[in-house]
């Protein structure tokens, strides 16, 4: 390939905009000179130095050195109109201090980004992964303010995340969603009941015997549950029942009689509630870290160098 260089002659109206530019030029394969290369300002950043390098084809590298972005290196594929289609970004030292990152972004006709995928690493910085796609939809896995590991899933402004401190979501809902069993072009859509505690429950039937029952509880209610806290809940199913009430509740033992010492054979039903060992000083008010959402720059645009 045959090269030239060619160094000013530049307008004064592109001088006062850019200052001295250095362009080298060479022959493509239809012997028709074209940019291979140029050096000076970049032009929405005049304090920008850039370094620009084409190839035949669709390929393109800029190298910039800004006091914004300290260092950053683009590489880039060009459509037929030599408009950037996608591009890969790695930055080292951007917005001050030892941080890089990586983008790859694909774009559209007039320049804003479609999907990107987004590494943040290094010293003063949150590292993480964004996965975003066009619409404002990304999935993220990175450390917060406070240093905790979590993930999030994201579109527009609404999201959920998960952390070590729970699931949050900008929805105000924990849903669990299931296919309709009858119409599969439907879903079932049950939202999780929320409470301040941490809480453990227990439920089922016992059939009283003199007018008293006594409930074993399984191993592994008693394994999970804090000793103190315990709540029941009971329900005869008998219409000359006296009442009943709880005279014996733990972990391990739930005892029921009949009031004034009636004698009824008859079932009831219990629902015992706890408090997970090891939660019982849940936090219910907690700072705002916890959910707070960490902005991690703008996406990948088309250069206008």
């Amino acid at each position: 390939m045959t090269t030239t260089g060619y160094l000013g002659h530049i307008d004064d109206e592109e001088h006062d905009r850019r200052g001295g530019v250095l362009r080298l030029y060479g022959l493509s394969a239809d012997d028709q000179a074209s940019l291979r290369a140029w050096i000076g300002p970049r032009l929405s950043h005049p304090e920008c130095g850039a370094f620009v390098v084409h190839a035949d084809g669709d390929a393109v590298a800029k190298l910039y050195a800004t006091s914004m972005t300290e260092g950053r290196l683009n590489l880039g594929v060009l459509d037929d109109q030599g408009q950037e289609k996608a591009t890969a970004q790695l930055e080292g030292g951007y917005g001050g201090g030892r941080k890089a990152r990586l983008r790859l972004g694909i774009l559209d006709d007039e320049g804003h980004v479609q999907d990107t995928v987004r590494l943040y690493a290094g010293s003063g910085s949150h590292p993480g992964l964004v996965l975003g796609r066009d619409g404002g939809s990304s999935i993220e896995l990175g450390w917060d303010g406070g240093g905790e590991p979590f993930v999030e899933v994201a579109s527009g402004q609404h999201f959920t995340r998960l952390n070590l401190f729970g699931i949050y979501s900008s929805t105000k809902e924990n849903n669990f969603v299931a296919v309709h069993p009858r119409d599969p072009s439907l879903a079932i859509h049950y939202c999780v009941l929320e409470g301040p505690e941490v809480g453990t429950y227990l439920r089922g039937s016992a059939r009283l015997a003199g007018g008293r029952a006594v409930v074993t509880l399984p191993e592994h209610f008693a394994d999970v549950t804090a000793d103190e806290g315990l709540t029941v809940q009971l329900t005869p199913s008998s219409r000359t029942s006296k009442g009943v009430c709880a005279t014996t509740l733990t972990v391990n033992r739930l005892v029921i009689e009949e009031l004034l010492d009636g004698q009824g054979e008859y079932d009831v039903h219990y629902h015992v509630h706890g408090v997970r060992k090891g939660h019982e000083s849940f936090r219910v008010i907690r700072p705002q870290r916890d959910l707070r959402r960490e902005p991690r720059g703008t996406e990948p645009t088309r250069d206008d160098s």
